[in-house]
């Protein structure tokens, strides 16, 4: 036990005298005003449930985690309200630091006080009313009118210790290297201005590069934290789901990191971007991992989205692409579906294609003979139009792109 400790955290009534100054209650005749500690406890917890009834950033059940911190806040602020109304001593600094706590928090959310604000709106209207029924059986003179006052200035100087919480975690975030490359990686991300990212580059000593490329897979969490990465990578991890933005010359060793790292997907990355267009990157990489769990992607340990650019513009609307395939390849939906299956293939194959006959044929695995019957056959269905109109070629290529998937049936 440390005794200086212990006796910082003892009750002073100095501190009763000095806060009973600050809010003016020190030459007025409000002491003969008493106010009953179990009566305001309950005034407490109607304030916190009023709260989390009218702001909705603190909605939420009473006993959750939300519910928690604002009852415990209601409590500490009530509790020593009324004990400085009643002289009885107090700890000092206990409830400032409290509430100092609470600014930190919301700034450390990365979150403005607009939702304090109106909570202490909320609360600062809830004592009031509750304070002038505690003090109905007192009297409703100027003792009263000086409780009311008292009250007001109390809330002004707890909102003062959040405000000042705020501003200091947001000082030590300014100058904290790990959220300052959080920070970073999110603004590119995110679309911000150059000069934002250049500034906050140079201070994490992040090599800024006019090319970048974006990477996304899930990783393993080990104890003890996010898995390693070079520092020439950024990286947002959000649950097991890691996000990485990288410079051209460090995107093939930071690949090979993270397929170590990789827990149950492929590392999808994208082809070099410029930094203005990461966010597009990044939506590249998140629908390449979702095709790939479509099984529209062939399995393996990466996905290089330069590989399937085409499957991504096709995909990138799906309502669009259901309508067009229910449109163009209607002519298949008659055939029995193992032949319905081969004729997909082959028109997916060849229409991608920029070979030969005989290659076709041999990625198909089928003679060349059969090739041009399979085309023959093709022409049969969709007519002329799928050589002599590239428009309408490109459509159909659309409508079939992805592997491993085949236009259904229409419903019975």
């Amino acid at each position: 036990m440390v005794p200086g400790k212990t006796l910082q955290n003892m009750p002073s009534r100095g501190e009763t005298r000095r806060l009973r100054a600050r809010i003016g209650l020190d030459m007025c005749s409000a002491a003969r005003v008493p106010l009953d500690d179990r009566a305001a406890m309950t005034a407490a917890r109607t304030i916190s449930n009023r709260i989390q009834r009218q702001v909705m950033a603190y909605a939420g059940p009473s006993d959750g985690r939300r519910g928690r911190i604002i009852r415990g806040a209601a409590d500490a602020a009530v509790g020593q309200f009324v004990a400085v109304v009643n002289h009885e001593p107090v700890v000092p600094g206990r409830v400032d630091g409290l509430f100092a706590d609470l600014g930190s928090g919301v700034a450390a959310e990365g979150q403005p006080l607009d939702a304090m604000h109106a909570a202490f709106d909320v609360a600062t209207h809830a004592a009031r009313q509750l304070l002038a029924e505690l003090v109905e059986g007192g009297s409703r003179d100027e003792s009263a009118a000086r409780l009311t006052h008292a009250l007001l200035v109390y809330m002004d100087l707890l909102m003062e210790a959040v405000v000042a919480g705020y501003r200091r975690e947001i000082r030590r975030r300014s100058s904290d290297p790990l959220h300052l490359r959080r920070r970073l990686v999110d603004l590119v991300l995110g679309g911000a201005q150059p000069a934002q990212v250049e500034s906050i580059a140079r201070r994490v000593g992040w090599p800024l590069s006019d090319r970048v490329v974006v990477l996304g897979t899930e990783v393993e969490i080990v104890e003890g934290g996010s898995p390693q990465l070079p520092p020439v990578a950024l990286a947002r991890l959000e649950g097991t789901r890691a996000t990485v933005v990288v410079p051209v010359h460090a995107a093939a060793g930071v690949l090979d990191e993270l397929k170590r790292l990789t827990r149950r997907s492929p590392v999808a990355f994208t082809w070099p971007v410029g930094i203005a267009d990461a966010p597009s990157a990044l939506a590249w990489v998140d629908r390449a991992q979702e095709l790939y769990a479509e099984q529209c992607i062939p399995s393996g340990d990466e996905i290089d989205c330069s590989r399937y650019r085409f499957v991504l513009l096709a995909r990138s609307d799906l309502r669009l692409l259901q309508h067009l395939r229910e449109d163009l390849l209607r002519p298949l939906r008659a055939l029995p579906e193992r032949r319905r299956a081969v004729l997909t293939e082959t028109l997916r194959t060849w229409l991608v294609a920029h070979d030969g006959q005989k290659e076709v044929a041999a990625r198909l695995r089928v003679h060349p003979n059969t090739l041009d019957n399979r085309i023959k056959r093709l022409i049969d269905l969709f007519g002329p139009r799928l050589i002599t109109d590239p428009d309408f070629g490109a459509s159909v290529l659309l409508a079939v792109s992805g592997h491993g998937r085949e236009p259904s049936q229409p419903a019975a």
